[in-house]
C-alpha cells in the first residue's frame, strides 16, 4: 500500500542561480517545493519512492530523486 504524499521546502542558492531577483518575485525564488510520492509503474511493478521538485512560477515539474527501494513515508 502506498503512503500519502509528503510535502517540505528547501532552500536554494538564488543568488547562484540568477542573475538578479526581480522586483515582486517571490514564489519559487527562496524555496523549492518538495514531494516525496509513491507509485508502480504498473500492477506487477514494485512500489517505487520519488522525491519531485515543484517550481511555482513556472508550474514545472522535475524529479530529483528516484529512492533504490520502497520507503514507508511517515506522516
Amino acid at each position: 500500500m502506498a503512503a500519502d504524499p509528503v510535502r517540505w521546502y528547501e532552500r536554494r542558492k538564488w543568488w547562484a542561480e540568477e542573475l538578479r531577483a526581480e522586483r515582486g518575485r517571490g514564489a519559487g525564488l527562496v524555496d523549492y517545493e518538495i514531494w516525496r510520492v509513491q507509485a508502480r509503474l504498473n500492477s506487477r511493478s514494485a512500489l517505487r519512492t520519488f522525491d519531485l521538485s515543484h517550481q511555482a512560477d513556472s508550474a514545472r515539474w522535475r524529479m530529483i530523486r528516484v529512492h533504490d527501494a520502497a520507503q514507508r513515508l511517515s506522516a
